[in-house]
């Protein structure tokens, strides 16, 4: 029964943790959005060491996940993926942009790495194939 408590209080902790990394990191996107070089995400520039201080739990996660039950972790990837619509601002998955891909059968490698390199994998994304007689499938 404790080890249950222990593990939500865990995945409560490591739920707000992200929240406020990815709150100090928009804080910082933002001021720095004034400098000549291109801004990137805080989380992108600290060392494992350093989000380990600043985050424990995160760190757990990212070190030695097995320590924490498979639920939890998927619970905990749940609510990070929920935290990152919020933040885009797309409450509904249908709702926004959409990247269209046309993938060609027979070039299906190179068309692929063409069209879904500048893309952003975090919205919807259609691919529509053509076949070998440039009908689209």
């Amino acid at each position: 029964m404790t080890s249950q408590i222990e593990v939500q209080s865990f995945v409560q902790a490591a739920i707000f943790e992200e929240q406020q990394m990815s709150e100090n990191g928009e804080e910082m996107e933002e001021s720095s959005s004034y400098t000549s070089r291109p801004s990137l995400k805080p989380s992108r520039l600290l060392s494992k060491r350093q989000v380990a201080y600043l985050s424990p739990r995160l760190a757990v996660l990212n070190n030695i996940p097995f320590a924490i039950p498979f639920e939890a972790r998927v619970s905990i990837f749940r609510h990070f993926v929920l935290n990152d619509m919020m933040g885009r601002g797309r409450l509904n998955r249908f709702s926004g942009g959409r990247t269209k891909a046309v993938i060609r059968r027979d070039k299906i490698a190179q068309d692929g790495f063409d069209r879904l390199q500048e893309a952003d994998l975090k919205q919807p994304l259609e691919i529509v194939f053509i076949d070998q007689f440039g009908q689209e499938e």
